[in-house]
């Protein structure tokens, strides 16, 4: 249904390998040319998001939960700590006394469990998105994403934030997530207007057709609310025939029958055809109050017609 090549695990992974040359440091944390050894975040930029990652897991006794500090700061200012903090619990585990016979690592540890971890990384990047903004929160999204691939809310949450960027290459991205998202659940009401916002500043009609299209049926009734932009977006792209089918088919469930009128004579107008025109406009004229605003452009559309 959505457009975009290969599957929605390929789109996935172009996504975040794409995220990752842009750079998620870059667009949260730009480092400059005198940047200290190591490429140590600059303090000013990314150090309140650090901590608070830090101080969420210093005391964890799961390694892997320091391991996800290591995987979003690389470079941090407590890399040091953390990988002391794992030696010290690799330590631990090879004195203390083991179970025997062992469970599997899913029943003995629980944090081994990628979706939990993904779960971690996903609530923290949505607070830094509502207290910091997207740059900060870009990372954790990410991660989140990358550990558990099939959740549609972690998808739509990263497509949010490259979104909310608004650069060109974060709305490639962003499109490509809300694309992932729709495909693992099409009737997600935030991510198709999500998907028809970013196709249409990043100039991408046929996409942000397809989004609006979905939306104007959204749960299998009309949203009237959708029908000018959809009905611009059949002309913009040369479709006004794919618009009159959509409108036939809505048309007998509609509970405003004027609106769908009116945009199929748009869309007859647009090609070119007087006669249907006039029999949509003097139909809407019939069947609504002559001071109605349904009627006042169903007398311009006569009015046009006429004048050709």
């Amino acid at each position: 249904m959505w457009p975009g090549p290969g599957s929605a695990t390929k789109r996935l992974a172009a996504v975040l390998a794409a995220a990752f040359c842009l750079g998620a440091a870059g667009l949260a944390t730009a480092q400059s040319q005198d940047a200290p050894p190591g490429g140590a975040i600059q303090l000013a930029q990314a150090e309140p998001a650090e901590i608070t990652f830090w101080e969420s897991v210093r005391d964890s006794a799961n390694p892997e939960e320091l391991r996800a500090y290591l995987e979003a700061y690389p470079d941090g200012h407590f890399t040091s700590l953390a990988r002391l903090r794992l030696k010290a619990l690799s330590d631990a585990e090879k004195i203390l006394p083991q179970p025997d016979p062992t469970p599997p690592l899913a029943e003995s540890d629980p944090g081994a469990d990628p979706r939990r971890l993904a779960g971690f990384a996903f609530e923290h990047g949505l607070t830094l998105l509502e207290e910091e903004g997207a740059a900060a929160a870009l990372p954790f999204l990410q991660m989140a994403v990358a550990r558990d691939p099939e959740q549609a809310l972690y998808l739509e949450t990263l497509a949010d934030a490259f979104l909310a960027l608004r650069s060109d290459g974060a709305l490639v991205l962003a499109i490509e997530a809300y694309q992932a998202a729709l495909e693992l659940e099409p009737s997600r009401r935030d991510a198709l207007e999500g998907l028809r916002v970013a196709a249409l500043l990043d100039d991408r009609p046929l996409i942000a057709l397809d989004a609006t299209e979905g939306l104007l049926m959204h749960g299998g009734e009309l949203d009237l609310n959708y029908l000018p932009a959809v009905t611009a977006l059949w002309i913009l792209v040369d479709e006004p025939d794919r618009g009159l089918e959509r409108l036939a088919e809505a048309l007998p469930e509609s509970a405003d029958p004027a609106s769908v009128r009116l945009a199929m004579a748009a869309l007859h107008q647009y090609r070119g055809d007087k006669a249907e025109v006039t029999r949509l406009a003097e139909q809407v004229l019939a069947e609504t109050g002559p001071e109605s605003g349904h009627a006042a452009v169903a007398r311009s559309l006569l009015q046009q017609e006429a004048a050709q």
